[in-house]
């Protein structure tokens, strides 16, 4: 579901396949996410950020695709992660 979950995300903005292509977006499930050092791993994609000259730096986001609040968060009503 990953990719799927990327490709309606970006659909929401008008962006397709071919353009994540090129921005070398790249779908991650839970694991893919814990491997990535992050402090919440949740389904989600990679979004690099790039150089003057058009070249992966080491930045970038991380979009989530799920709701990841838990306990008084969720209850309370507070605003999801993006």
């Amino acid at each position: 579901m990953s990719k799927k979950g990327m490709l309606d995300d970006l659909a929401r903005s008008g962006l397709t396949e071919a353009d994540a292509k090129k921005l070398k977006m790249v779908p991650h499930d839970r694991n893919g996410a814990a491997k990535l050092g992050l402090s919440h791993t949740a389904e989600g994609y990679l979004i690099p950020y790039f150089d003057f000259k058009g070249r992966p730096t080491k930045f970038f986001r991380y979009r989530l695709l799920e709701d990841i609040r838990t306990g008084f968060d969720k209850v309370a009503g507070k605003k999801a992660l993006k």
